[in-house]
């Protein structure tokens, strides 16, 4: 799993945060925090190396905020906790608003990315019209694609992204997990991604739901044990004697799958 650096720095002039390297302000400047939130979230989805927002809202709110707003979005939305690698922010307020610049550094680029999210597409198409009818084989189709396709790698360059699945083949449990959840989200299967400690480390695998049951899925133990399917669709009991995570941040998984 990921380290997260983070820096944050509050100018009270618009001069001090010029020293930053600037892109043009998006054209339509947010006037609102919901509006605010939603344009750093599009620009980090986007792997946007260098930001710089215009609020024209409340200032107070503006200062109070704009240094949670990278955190919230991590902590919210698997897409961005993924490719976040780094950041920093540079800021001042004042009475009508503020202006925020953000530097990001991402565990992949814009372009592979790009590339590997569109042979999601390719993969899950193809399963989807293997297995119309069934979430299931669905489901199972996309463990044995990831761990078919990936050999687990902590050196790998995009050991974190999808990238390093989809292309390089290899990948650590991040890339693993953001791959099936990527996969299952193409395919319209509810899934979450999950972050918690196993075998004493930072891991990451899956929850996903079927015939209105939520499940465990972790593709990287399963790459890895002598039975492929030890980690497939199992319950929370199971999972907890060597996976721990925040249960209450997550929907229960309260039995295995019974396949039919």
């Amino acid at each position: 799993m990921k380290k997260l650096l983070i820096i944050v720095v509050s100018c009270l002039s618009l001069l001090i945060a010029g020293t930053v390297e600037l892109t043009s302000v998006r054209a339509k400047s947010p006037s609102t925090m919901t509006e605010l939130k939603a344009s750093v979230e599009k620009h980090l989805i986007d792997l946007d190396k260098t930001f710089t927002i215009k609020y024209i809202g409340n200032g107070d709110d503006f200062a109070k905020y704009v240094n949670q707003l990278i955190p919230n979005a991590i902590a919210k939305k698997p897409e961005i906790d993924s490719v976040v690698k780094s950041y920093t922010v540079t800021s001042y307020r004042s009475k009508n608003g503020g202006e925020a610049t953000f530097n990001v550094k991402y565990y992949t680029s814009k372009a592979k990315q790009a590339k590997a999210l569109d042979k999601i597409k390719r993969v899950a198409k193809k399963i989807k019209k293997k297995y119309p009818n069934s979430p299931y084989k669905q489901v199972k189709n996309v463990h044995n694609y990831v761990i078919g396709q990936t050999k687990y790698d902590s050196r790998e360059a995009d050991r974190y992204s999808i990238y390093g699945v989809m292309y390089d083949g290899r990948a650590v449990c991040q890339g693993y997990a953001m791959t099936t959840y990527y996969l299952l989200k193409e395919l319209d299967i509810d899934v979450r991604y999950v972050t918690g400690f196993a075998g004493g480390e930072n891991h990451a695998w899956n929850k996903v739901k079927l015939n209105g049951n939520w499940y465990n899925l972790d593709t990287t133990w399963d790459d890895s044990a002598a039975n492929k399917y030890h980690y497939f669709l199992i319950s929370d009991a199971k999972l907890a004697k060597n996976h721990q995570w925040n249960t209450s941040a997550f929907p229960k998984a309260l039995k295995t799958y019974a396949a039919k």
